[in-house]
C-alpha cells in the first residue's frame, strides 16, 4: 500500500515514474515498469504481475526502498507516508491492484432522479439528464432523428460526452466495457482497463485522420436502477498523463431520468434545456 500510495502522489505531483522503474532491480524484462503500471491502476499490468508472479514482499519492499531513494526522503518523510497509507488501508479496505469500485451512494453520484434528497441544487433539466449547472460550459446536444439522445459537455479544451440507457441484467458497465473493447481494436486501436476515481474505465487510442493519427479517449460509466450511464471522455482531460478532474465531476453529479420504462438497451431520450440561463 504504501508504494501504492508513493506512486500516486508522485504522478499527481507530476513527477515520472520512467526514473523509478528504471532504477527499481527487479528480475524479468520490463518487470519494474509492469510492477509501476499495475500499482498505478492499469488493470492489464495488473493481470501480467499476477501471471508472473510479480507481486511479492521483496519485490514492493525494492520497490517502495527505490521510490524513498530517488525522491530522497527522510525519516520524518518515510515516517508520514506510513501513516498516511495505513489510513488509506481503513478508507479504502479494498485497494490494491485493483482498487475497490467506488458505487452510487450518498455522497457519490450519478444519481438517479427518486434520489432526489441525495442531489440538491440548480441543474441543467435535459429531460433525460440533469446536468450540474456552472459557469464556463457550453454543450452540444446534436439531433439523432428527431430526438436528443446524448449531450456534450465542453470546459476549455476538455469534452465530456453523456449518454443513458434503459438498461435489465443485460446490459450492463461491464458488458459495455466489452463491446467498446472489441470496437476500438476493430479499428485498430489499442484500449486498456484502468482502476479509476470512478470505478472501472477504459483508456483507449483509436486511430483518426489528420494530425498525429491518433486520438485518446476515456470511457466511464455505471449502472443504476435500471439504467446505464456512459461518459465520454476526449481532449487534454483524456491525454494520458491528464489529471483533470472536472469531466468527473460532471458525470458524478449528474442526475439520470429514466421516466417511462423503456426496453433493455434502448436510449433514454433528451430534449433542449428550458432552463439554460
Amino acid at each position: 500500500m504504501a508504494a501504492q500510495i508513493a506512486l500516486i502522489g508522485r504522478w499527481e505531483n507530476d513527477l515520472p515514474d520512467d526514473d523509478i522503474a528504471a532504477a527499481v532491480a527487479l528480475p524479468g524484462k520490463d518487470a519494474g515498469t509492469v510492477l509501476v503500471r499495475g500499482l498505478r491502476g492499469d488493470l492489464t499490468a495488473a493481470k501480467d504481475i499476477e501471471n508472473r508472479g510479480l507481486l511479492t514482499l521483496e519485490n514492493v519492499l525494492s520497490l517502495l526502498t527505490t521510490v524513498i531513494q530517488v525522491d530522497g526522503l527522510d525519516d520524518l518523510g518515510v515516517e508520514e507516508l506510513m501513516e498516511f497509507a495505513e489510513a488509506k488501508c481503513h478508507e479504502v479496505p479494498g485497494m490494491g491492484l485493483a482498487p475497490a469500485t467506488p458505487c452510487r451512494g450518498i455522497e457519490t453520484g450519478p444519481w438517479d432522479a427518486s434520489e432526489a434528497h441525495l442531489h440538491a441544487g440548480d441543474r441543467i433539466d435535459l429531460g433525460g439528464l440533469r446536468l450540474r449547472r456552472e459557469p464556463g460550459i457550453r454543450l452540444d446536444l446534436p439531433p439523432s432523428g428527431r430526438k436528443h439522445l446524448a449531450v456534450t459537455v465542453i470546459k476549455g479544451l476538455t469534452a465530456i460526452q453523456l449518454q443513458a440507457w434503459s438498461a435489465d441484467s443485460k446490459t450492463t458497465w461491464e458488458s459495455s466495457r466489452q463491446t467498446l473493447t472489441r470496437e476500438v481494436r476493430a479499428t485498430g486501436g489499442d484500449v486498456a482497463e484502468w482502476a479509476g476515481r470512478v470505478g472501472l474505465e477504459l483508456r483507449a487510442e483509436v486511430p483518426v485522420a489528420g494530425p498525429g493519427g491518433i486520438q485518446h479517449v476515456r470511457f466511464i460509466g455505471c449502472d443504476g436502477p435500471g439504467w446505464l450511464i456512459r461518459g465520454v471522455i476526449s481532449g487534454e482531460g483524456a491525454a494520458p498523463d491528464s489529471r483533470e478532474e472536472w469531466p468527473y465531476d460532471v458525470y458524478q453529479s449528474t442526475v439520470v431520468v429514466p421516466g417511462r420504462r423503456g426496453n433493455d438497451g434502448d436510449p433514454i431520450p433528451l430534449r433542449e434545456p428550458r432552463n439554460l440561463i
